[in-house]
């Protein structure tokens, strides 16, 4: 055997109280930790913007693409407002609801394109949405209402931009 593992062994069998000891104490804390933080639940849902139709998505969006319009869109102080109104209508909230920027920052969005690879090159993005809450209701509630805001305020932006003379918005 080689001396160098010998050595090795030894050393941690001299040690084996101290290992068994940290461990103990290390896997303790990781479960008491687990046991008292709160549970925190999540829901997705999957949007996909379609061809240049009215009410869609992509309608409002200029060329070429970018995802940081559909993310700036979808999170925009009006979309989360209306959604924050809807959900305390419903009762949603226990108390009071939670201020916009606060409520905010449970919302994530995540765009990502697929090349629909025919020339000129179209690209239908598909946009993630999540939410996180306190409970499953809660956090479906946030993402139906979410989900059903964003498809609004394109149907309402694609109806502008469509009386405007028949072109596209122009977002700079």
């Amino acid at each position: 055997m080689n001396p160098l593992v010998f050595d090795a062994v030894r050393s941690l069998l001299r040690r084996k109280v101290f290992i068994a000891v940290f461990t103990v104490i290390v896997a303790a804390a990781a479960v008491a930790k687990e046991l008292l933080s709160p549970q925190a639940y999540q829901a997705e849902n999957v949007l996909m913007g379609s061809s240049l139709n009215a009410g869609s998505l992509e309608s409002l969006i200029p060329n070429p693409f970018n995802a940081k319009v559909y993310e700036f869109m979808v999170l925009s102080p009006n979309v989360v407002g209306l959604v924050l109104d809807e959900l305390a209508a419903k009762g949603v909230f226990e108390g009071a609801p939670p201020e916009v920027d606060v409520f905010k920052n449970t919302l994530h969005v995540e765009v990502e394109t697929v090349d629909e690879t025919t020339r000129p090159v179209s690209y239908a993005p598909f946009i993630k949405i999540w939410a996180e809450g306190d409970s499953q209701e809660q956090v479906r509630s946030i993402v139906e209402i979410w989900t059903g805001v964003i498809k609004e305020t394109a149907q309402r932006a694609s109806e502008l931009s469509s009386v405007a003379g028949g072109g596209v918005l122009d977002m700079q």
